[in-house]
C-alpha cells in the first residue's frame, strides 16, 4: 500500500469517475477538484482512499476526504490524515485547518495536537501551528 499525490487535473486522469459517482456525492455534497493537491492510497492499481488538501498563502486546509465502502475499517482514513498533515510539516506550512462534525476524527486531530477554534452547527473547526 502506497500513498501517491496528484494535482487538479492529474487526478482526473486517475479516477474521473469519483467526481460524478453518486455515491461519492451523498457522502461529500460539497466536493471540489480545483485548487487542491489529492493524496491516493493505492494498492497496486486499486484505489483504497482519497484526500485532498488546499494550500492557502498562510495555511493549508484539509479537505474531501473519502474511503472506498469496500475499504472501510481498514484505518485508511487516519493514515491519509497523517500523511496530508505531514507533507504540510515537511514543505514549511506552519499552521494546517480543518472542519469536521465526525468524533472519530476529533480523536485523531487531538492526538496530532490539533485545537478546536471554533463551531458552525454541527461543525467543529480545528488548527495546528508547527
Amino acid at each position: 500500500m502506497n500513498i501517491e499525490m496528484y494535482d487538479e487535473n492529474e487526478i482526473l486522469k486517475i479516477i474521473p469517475e469519483f467526481f460524478t459517482s453518486n455515491e461519492v456525492k451523498k457522502e461529500l455534497p460539497y466536493l471540489q477538484r480545483k485548487d487542491r493537491m489529492w493524496f491516493v492510497i493505492k494498492s497496486g492499481e486499486d484505489i483504497l482512499a482519497i484526500g485532498a488538501l488546499k494550500i492557502g498563502k498562510t495555511y493549508a486546509e484539509l479537505k474531501h476526504a473519502y474511503v472506498y465502502k469496500k475499504h472501510r475499517g481498514n484505518r485508511l482514513y487516519p493514515k491519509l490524515l497523517v500523511s496530508r498533515v505531514k507533507w504540510c510539516r515537511e514543505q514549511g506550512i506552519k499552521r494546517v485547518k480543518v472542519t469536521t462534525c465526525n468524533s472519530k476524527v476529533t480523536r485523531k486531530l487531538q492526538e496530532l495536537n490539533f485545537a478546536k477554534i471554533g463551531q458552525r452547527g454541527k461543525y467543529t473547526q480545528y488548527e495546528v501551528e508547527f
